[in-house]
């Protein structure tokens, strides 16, 4: 954001090291924003993303392209029905009151917490259940939480900006402790999958756990392992900081939270999602505080306009960093950031 500002520009370039021959830019335009994520010859970069699969131990569908992206994604879309959304929202939801119920029962547990933590939890549980038909212990919430953290710290902030990371790695010892938590993921993972095996009445409603399982896409138990830990990693803490920040916005402007609260008084809880005041707020949100901040990366197919016709083919790789949308000042108010300002 200060160099877009100093700049007056939302496309600049970066010096980081990918690949030889290779420019590195930061794309912030909302059209040529749209035109790479939607162009279909737009590739994710394997310079960067396979750091992302040391962590799963293998390719994902987050991590591919071409007909192995696309076999693994349809897979897997089942488990993305609105039916299934709705159970898991209802999932989380009984999670939530019984962690409230716990809070207000227990004098120990009823004064300050740490909010991101809390939801993560719930969130994680709320995920191994509907998705993974699997009853996840509050040690194993932790013990997932602490490797995931160690595993992404190397492999998505120190490892892509520091190659000399990957030669000399085995006399660092913060990247040997991230390969160790790597392997602890996938011993781990593995459980889960043969917990589900061994299951006398397996769940039969597409779920996600049961999409892998029996899909072709997946020939190895290697790569339903990978896909797993992809989906982990990808769901709990995604969901949990986007409410906890929410939660923060609301606690700093009671206002706001008054007006929440008697417009989702007025319904039932299965049907709160028709509240247009919590839609509002949902999405200034996550305006304001957007959990993967840093967009996506890809290689450009083709020529891509931007106001300067910086981003050539070939030659190019781009950041597309959703801060730099939502704090464009050409499309919002941002000279106040303050949470109430486009709810109202």
């Amino acid at each position: 954001l200060d160099v877009a500002r100093q700049l007056q520009n939302r496309v600049f370039q970066l010096s980081i090291p990918i690949r030889p021959m290779t420019r590195v830019f930061v794309v912030g335009e909302p059209k040529a924003f749209r035109s790479i994520l939607t162009d279909s010859s737009t590739q994710k970069p394997m310079a960067v993303f396979q750091h992302f699969r040391l962590i799963t131990g293998g390719a994902t569908m987050f991590t591919m392209n071409g007909d192995g992206w696309h076999e693994k994604r349809e897979a897997v879309a089942p488990a993305f029905s609105s039916n299934h959304i709705k159970r898991m929202t209802r999932m989380a939801m009984e999670k939530t009151e019984v962690w409230i119920r716990d809070m207000l029962m227990d004098p120990a547990k009823n004064s300050s917490f740490d909010v991101s933590k809390e939801m993560t939890g719930i969130v994680l549980s709320a995920i191994s259940e509907t998705a993974f038909d699997y009853d996840i212990s509050a040690d194993e919430k932790d013990f997932f939480g602490a490797e995931i953290e160690l595993a992404l710290i190397e492999f998505t902030l120190k490892a892509p900006v520091n190659p000399l990371r990957g030669l000399f790695g085995l006399f660092i010892p913060d990247r040997r402790r991230a390969f160790v938590a790597v392997q602890n993921l996938k011993e781990r993972t593995f459980q889960i999958m043969n917990a589900y095996r061994n299951k006398k009445e397996p769940s039969r409603n597409g779920t996600i756990i049961q999409l892998i399982m029996e899909s072709d896409a997946y020939p190895t138990d290697d790569e339903k392992v990978a896909e797993l830990i992809g989906f982990l990693i990808a769901g709990h803490d995604t969901t949990a900081f986007s409410i906890s920040w929410i939660l923060l916005e609301l606690s700093r402007n009671p206002d706001e939270q008054r007006k929440l609260r008697a417009s989702l008084s007025q319904l039932s809880p299965e049907n709160w999602s028709r509240s247009e005041y919590l839609k509002r707020v949902i999405k200034e949100g996550m305006r304001l505080h957007p959990v993967a901040s840093g967009g996506s990366i890809r290689t450009i197919g083709r020529d891509i306009m931007t106001s300067r016709n910086e981003c050539s083919v070939n030659t190019v790789v781009c950041f597309l960093p959703f801060m730099l949308l939502f704090r464009n000042p050409g499309i919002f108010d941002t000279s106040s950031v303050s949470f109430p300002t486009f709810t109202r």
